[in-house]
């Protein structure tokens, strides 16, 4: 018998937010008390710029990167441990519910939990380890003698890269498509849900959600 494995988007599909700019603020303005929320608010209208420009998202998830150039790995590890206490102590409803209890009923069936993400594994790990996601497929920042050098190893795990990785994992596994999960809310996930035998899409932008009634997908909304 196969391990099934379930594959979930983070940003939006299992938490509310945008991760890696909610965790920008609380970085920057952690290390920088005078500053860093005007460093938050450069960095937000540099990203506004890209966007209004016509870059697509793995240009902005690179430029992203780019910033912690000459910041030590452990300070931002430590630091996402203390940005996701400060999400539970705000009382703030910063995950979806539904979906979380989805994971947790697959897991408790003996499904292996991932997370599939173009944020990178410091912001996920609090959350993994809370949650029991033992994979994570994320974007990789090059790090040399414990700083970021403001480089991606690699691809951004975004779009078609979600897709591709997922599948490169289950077949590197030998493990059927057919048995596993995948949950996205963004059409860029379109190809991580392709790649897996059972799609749910959750608060499906439109051109998803038509997608899914297409097809037959399950849909969770809230």
């Amino acid at each position: 018998m196969h391990q099934s494995y379930a594959f979930f988007d983070f940003d939006e599909t299992v938490f509310r937010y945008k991760s890696m700019f909610a965790f920008a603020q609380y970085y920057l303005e952690s290390i920088d008390e005078l500053y860093g929320a005007e460093r938050f608010g450069q960095l937000m209208d540099q990203i506004e710029d890209m966007s209004s420009g016509g870059a697509d998202r793995s240009e902005i998830n690179r430029f992203y990167y780019s910033q912690y150039a000459g910041h030590k790995e452990q300070v931002v590890q430590n630091l996402s441990y203390e940005w996701y206490e400060s999400l539970c102590a705000s009382g703030d409803s910063f995950l979806i519910d539904s979906v979380v209890a989805h994971a947790q009923e697959l897991k408790n069936d003996g499904t292996t939990l991932a997370l599939v993400s173009g944020a990178f594994a410091p912001i996920l790990r609090p959350f993994a380890e809370k949650f029991g996601f033992s994979e994570l497929i994320c974007s990789t920042p090059e790090v040399v003698d414990g700083i970021y050098t403001g480089k991606l190893i690699g691809r951004a795990v975004i779009g078609d890269e979600k897709g591709h990785r997922v599948t490169k994992m289950l077949q590197s596994r030998s493990v059927p498509a057919e048995i596993c999960f995948a949950f996205g809310d963004h059409r860029s996930d379109l190809a991580m849900l392709e790649a897996v035998g059972n799609a749910t899409v959750v608060n499906p932008d439109p051109s998803l959600e038509q997608i899914a009634i297409e097809r037959g997908w399950a849909i969770i909304q809230g």
